[in-house]
């Protein structure tokens, strides 16, 4: 007979456990980015090329914009993954 109100308040004792384990919930922080992050220079209007020079001109200036948006982009994957090693 009293191991049966030990077993019971085991039971009772387990079962509260394991309902407050699962009920508590942590809400992860949010990262907020600098709104320049998500900006980067325009591309070039390819319609102004005309000569070869303009062509050049076109070309670094489009590899600039590239270079722009590829910097900012390892900088957030920096945020979400951890720096690279």
């Amino acid at each position: 007979m009293p191991y049966r109100k030990l077993r019971n308040a085991l039971i009772v004792t387990l079962c509260g456990w394991s309902l407050t384990a699962c009920s508590h919930t942590s809400n992860p922080s949010r990262i907020t980015y600098p709104s320049d992050m998500f900006i980067c220079k325009d591309a070039p209007d390819a319609a102004k090329v005309g000569t070869d020079n303009d062509l050049s001109v076109f070309v670094a200036e489009l590899f600039g914009a590239h270079e722009d948006c590829k910097s900012k982009l390892n900088k957030a994957g920096e945020v979400v993954n951890g720096p690279d090693k």
